[in-house]
């Protein structure tokens, strides 16, 4: 499992090597494993082998040529906020709100200390289920709470799949 997951690592590393010198001071998007390697699909110990070192490897890559981290994760991220911080993650995203997730912005906030950006917190479900009051002290409620020390990027958790039918249809 080490020799694999060190040649997908590997690969990947090459590839930000040949890229970013290219494009200096951009913003490189990355994850979407994070969320397979923390529970309950997997163990923190999972996590502190596999997963933040190869985070550490490419925030290292990426900030060596002039460009932040934006690290996409979703699910129950409070006890690896500061994991992320550590690793050089420059914004982190989706924070998702209880119940989906298991932190709310002003504890992330708080265990990101200033140090990482965060982004989300409004539920994209909601957008098809909330009345538009519901939805509104929400998004309000976010910006409040985000608002204290700045580094909140107000966003949706996720995609809204479609198709979906209009009230004429």
């Amino acid at each position: 499992l080490h020799a694999l997951y060190d040649r997908v690592q590997r690969s990947f590393e090459r590839l930000l090597k040949r890229v970013l010198p290219k494009t200096p001071g951009c913003v490189v998007c990355s994850g979407g494993g994070g969320m397979t390697w923390i529970p309950p699909l997997q163990s923190p110990g999972d996590a502190d082998e596999f997963l933040f070192p190869s985070v550490r490897r490419i925030a290292e890559i990426v900030h060596e040529n002039g460009c932040l981290l934006w690290y996409h994760t979703h699910g129950r991220v409070r006890d690896f906020i500061r994991r992320y911080v550590e690793a050089g993650v420059d914004c982190l995203r989706p924070i998702e709100p209880p119940p989906m997730g298991d932190v709310t912005l002003s504890e992330a906030k708080a265990l990101a200390g200033g140090r990482m950006a965060l982004e989300g917190n409004i539920e994209a479900g909601d957008l098809l289920t909330k009345s538009p009051e519901e939805v509104y002290a929400t998004t309000r409620r976010a910006i409040e709470d985000g608002r204290p020390g700045g580094g909140f990027i107000l966003a949706t958790t996720g995609g809204i799949n479609g198709p979906y039918l209009s009230d004429e249809e």
